[in-house]
């Protein structure tokens, strides 16, 4: 019936509209005024007078109805979820289902989780559970966790091996965690506290004359004697010109130098700190004339590091052990703004080279995982992966120097590569090689076939006959090292759709460039460095490479090589990458270093929180892992990353069966602000 009276009404309506304009019509010849005059005034004249009395009887033929009854046919509506009714529209829980659909399931309309698992109403309708059973197939695990570890919320035994999900080890790895031991030292003064394995109870505070919260002066050693590990950390003020940490890393190593003979050294890019600082890393092999026990090498390196307005400092414990004369160095710089903490591990180069644990420990004193502020206080987190996490790719991109000087170095060049493939095969990396060679005329592009390839024959084919022999190099290409400009041509070649497919990047790779020269870049040896033509070569380059790839640099430089290649060594920084001596004692060294970063570039398994390192504990399918690049795992901390090596690696054909992983660690709760220290 109301619908008849609304139909009535708008057919009314549109005989009123064409009265309207009929009635309204005027010649064609009619003036201004009459075409002011043809208007809404007009309009409603006519309605009054002419349209009025037809439209009531039309609309209104029911007079004897009370009013009340035509209000209440006004307002009448469809019932809620009729056919067409609005709760078809109405999602009031905002979970993706209507209120109308919700009504015809078990869910309620009000709750978008019903049965409160963690998954949303909708999310259970497409995952085909039960929206009203928090555990739909009834293995003692709810089926949002059951998603979380990559089980099956509809097959209590989602491998079909007897075992239900709910009573997998991976369900229960995180209930109680328990990280490996660490103990807290704090220094107001110094403002840190330092996290040290149980071996580091001989942490002592020492005592400067001059000490104060203003000028931050501080310093306290530690080491562990069973292995020969000591260390120290140093706090002060920065200098005039000591605004980033390779600024302090520069000069310390000239005071290191006074010490004994830097015969191998790598420096690392600067990163950030879990609490929001910049930091950087150089590690050292130093040859000194005196043997000295590793606490007495500490407090001699300590001693040069002191900054010249600190007072005397005493307090050391006994220097006593055993006497040698190559040490291992790490030295790390944070820089917090205002103040400037040096933190350094020590230990013999003979017990460093023949164990991992060695390694393993000054990397965890010196990474700045164990070191945060004074109010700082730490908690146990437990991290679960679940199984199928895409295997790392790294694509190596290999550019050498082809110069006739490096004729002498060209053995170096073959060890690397041999070394360099051995080691890859241990680690869990998805990843291939290329070699270009700096020849001007090559542009940095690889010779197709092979291109890319992943064999170590082919790899030494390619640096025999495309960079020794420079195979197919035009142009005055024998003296010549245009490294940077044929990586950055590489690169944006093979990055590109007019690259051969054999030859571009694969979409998911990290890219890792690797340069091997005993000359300076060729852009700078044209412009010499310092000079605008100079600054604005290194301008170009630092812009360009960071993001698009990580380079380590191995340069001509250090004991027994001229000093050249700063250019690649300043590039490889910017980027993240390190830099190293082509003349190095050990290449296996820098092989090692270089293989390892990139593995924790391209590593899957990301912890949800910055550890304290030397806590980590690791269980793979309920299995203890150790601590080994040979087998085992180890911590990346410039991506917060575990990876795998050896008989661990996962098994990327895994069903899923294997490969759960639990990892328990301590991490610290930043209770200061980034940025407000004095």
């Amino acid at each position: 019936m109301l619908l008849q009276r609304r139909s009535k009404f708008f057919i009314a309506a549109m005989l009123l509209a064409w009265s309207v304009s009929a009635c309204s019509s005027e010649p064609d010849n009619q003036g201004p005024s009459d075409v002011a005059n043809n208007g809404e005034a007009d309009v409603i004249d006519h309605f009054d007078t002419d349209i009025q009395p037809d439209v009531e009887a039309d609309v209104e033929p029911d007079t004897d109805r009370p009013d009340e009854d035509v209000e209440e046919d006004v307002g009448e509506d469809l019932e809620y979820c009729e056919q067409g009714g609005p709760g078809w529209r109405i999602d009031s829980d905002q979970d993706g289902l209507t209120d109308c659909e919700e009504r015809e399931m078990c869910t309620a309309e009000d709750n978008h989780d019903t049965d409160g698992d963690g998954l949303s109403d909708l999310e259970e309708v497409q995952l085909g559970t039960d929206p009203c059973n928090p555990d739909s197939d009834g293995d003692g695990l709810s089926d949002y966790d059951e998603i979380q570890f990559g089980f099956d919320p509809n097959k209590e035994s989602t491998y079909d091996d007897g075992i239900l999900d709910g009573d997998r080890w991976i369900v229960s790895a995180c209930d109680d965690p328990v990280s490996e031991p660490v103990e807290h030292y704090r220094h107001s003064i110094g403002d840190w506290t330092l996290a040290l394995p149980p071996a580091f109870r001989s942490y002592t505070n020492l005592t400067i004359a001059d000490a104060s919260a203003e000028n931050r002066h501080a310093a306290a050693v530690f080491d562990d004697p069973a292995n020969e590990i000591s260390g120290f950390i140093l706090s002060s003020r920065p200098g005039a010109n000591q605004t980033r940490p390779n600024d302090l890393l520069v000069a310390h190593r000239a005071r290191i130098s006074t010490l004994g003979t830097i015969i191998q050294d790598s420096t690392g890019g600067e990163f950030a700190t879990h609490n929001f600082h910049v930091a950087a890393t150089s590690r050292y092999l130093v040859r000194s004339g005196q043997a000295r026990s590793a606490r007495a090498m500490r407090d001699a390196v300590l001693l040069q590091l002191k900054p010249a307005s600190a007072g005397e400092i005493t307090g050391f414990p006994s220097a006593s052990g055993n006497t040698h004369t190559e040490y291992r160095m790490f030295i790390t710089v944070v820089h917090r703004g205002n103040q400037v903490l040096t933190i350094a591990a020590f230990a013999p180069a003979a017990k460093f080279e023949a164990l991992d644990k060695i390694k393993f420990r000054m990397d965890d004193l010196t990474n700045t995982t164990g070191l945060a502020n004074a109010t700082d206080r730490d908690a146990t987190r437990c991290t679960t992966f679940r199984p199928g996490l895409t295997t790392p790719q790294v694509d190596f991109y290999w550019v050498l120097d082809q110069s006739g000087s490096m004729g002498s170095h060209y053995n170096r060049v073959r060890a690397v590569a041999n070394e360099f493939m051995a080691q890859l095969a241990n680690t869990p990396l998805d990843y291939r090689l290329s070699v270009a060679n700096m020849a001007e005329s090559t542009e940095g592009k690889l010779r197709n076939p092979p291109a890319w390839h992943t064999d170590v024959s082919t790899f030494l084919s390619e640096i025999e006959d495309y960079v020794v022999r420079c195979s197919g190099c035009t142009g005055s290409y024998g003296g010549a090292e245009w490294g940077l400009v044929n990586a950055t041509k590489g690169i944006e070649f093979m990055s590109s759709n007019q690259a051969p497919p054999a030859v571009r990047f694969r979409p998911e790779a990290k890219v890792v460039t690797v340069l091997m020269s005993d000359e300076e870049d060729q852009e700078i040896q044209n412009t010499r460095w310092g000079t605008p033509a100079a600054n604005a070569v290194m301008n170009r380059h630092y812009a360009y490479f960071p993001g698009r790839t990580t380079m380590f640099s191995i340069v001509g430089t250090g004991a027994g090589c001229a000093s050249h290649g700063r250019a690649y060594e300043e590039v490889a920084l910017a980027t993240g990458g390190s830099h190293y001596s082509l003349c190095a004692d050990d290449i296996e060294e820098t092989i090692t270093d270089i293989i390892v970063s990139a593995t924790g570039q391209a590593a899957s398994h990301v912890l949800a929180d910055v550890p304290v390192s030397s806590s980590l504990r690791v269980f793979k399918d309920g299995q203890w892992v150790p601590r080994s690049r040979i087998n085992g795992f180890d911590y990346f901390a410039n991506t917060n990353s575990i990876a795998f090596f050896g008989s661990f690696r996962p098994d990327p054909e895994s069903d899923g069966s294997a490969d759960h992983i639990a990892v328990t660690y301590r991490h610290y709760r930043l209770m200061t602000k980034p940025g407000s220290q004095n």
